[in-house]
This record gives C-alpha cells, sequence and structure tokens, in this order.
C-alpha cells in the first residue's frame, strides 16, 4: 500500500498488564483488520505492545493518503474495538481506553 504511518496510543488508566493485552490486542487488530471498506480504500494496521513505553505502537498502511482526521479516526475505532475485549473492563476510565499525545 503506497501510504504509511505510525503513532502512538497510551493507556487513560494506569494499569498495563501485557499478560491481559496481549490476546485483546490481536482480537481488536484482527477485527480492525476485517471490516469491508470502499472499493479502493484498504487500510490495514498492525498493533505492537510496547512494554518499556507503556503505550501502542500502531502502524497504518493505506491505499488512500492518510490525513491526521483519519488517523485519529483510526486510533478511535481500534480503541473501540479493543474495549470491547475481555478484560479490559478496568482499563476504561471516564469512558475512555486510549489517548493519543
Amino acid at each position: 500500500m503506497p501510504f504509511s504511518t505510525q503513532f502512538y496510543v497510551y493507556f487513560v488508566s494506569g494499569l498495563f498488564s501485557p499478560a491481559v493485552l496481549r490476546p485483546a490486542i490481536a482480537a481488536a487488530e484482527a477485527a480492525f483488520n476485517a471490516v469491508h471498506r470502499r472499493a479502493g480504500h484498504r487500510m490495514h494496521i498492525t498493533v505492537v505492545l510496547n512494554v518499556p513505553g507503556r503505550r501502542l505502537d500502531i502502524t497504518l498502511d493505506s491505499d488512500v493518503y492518510i490525513s491526521r482526521e483519519m488517523q485519529l479516526r483510526v486510533a478511535q475505532f481500534f480503541s473501540k474495538a479493543l474495549s470491547l475485549q475481555p478484560g479490559l473492563t478496568p482499563y476504561i476510565k471516564g469512558r475512555r481506553l486510549l489517548e493519543q499525545r
């Protein structure tokens, strides 16, 4: 795919357990990548749990230009998919799970 960007998201709560997060992240990543999009608008994300940085490193590949707004929407959609995974309820603080800094 011709366009690619990498950005970081952090957990709003102070919780951080790699044992809980790894399977949840894999399931949310698969859910994001399985979403059907318009013809010519393919997107694919790769999410890496950065334990020392206590963050998620997200790489977004796309067939269309990746604006700052699109990057924010991707982060929001991934956050929603992640929040639906088992064991992530304690990570939600004030109806928020992830934030970009």
